[in-house]
């Protein structure tokens, strides 16, 4: 039950994250990075270790987005 609705809420988040980007919106990059959070997490409960590159890499880039909209 707890990987449902983590899955779910990571399908959430992504669709969010993409609509706030096409939006031209900063706050796209912070709910990006709150997005990885439950997505390492579904990681680590499902022992799916091949999508942690992916992740750790998007984190990277949400990090980047977010300090570049800053300045």
């Amino acid at each position: 039950m707890l990987i449902t609705i983590i899955s779910l809420a990571t399908s959430v988040g992504t669709l969010s994250v993409m609509y706030l980007l096409s939006s031209k919106r900063r706050a796209a990059w912070l709910v990006s990075l709150a997005n990885q959070s439950l997505w390492f997490w579904l990681i680590y409960l499902t022992e799916a270790w091949g999508l942690l590159p992916l992740s750790i890499c998007m984190t990277v880039i949400a990090v980047r987005g977010w300090i570049k909209w800053k300045s």
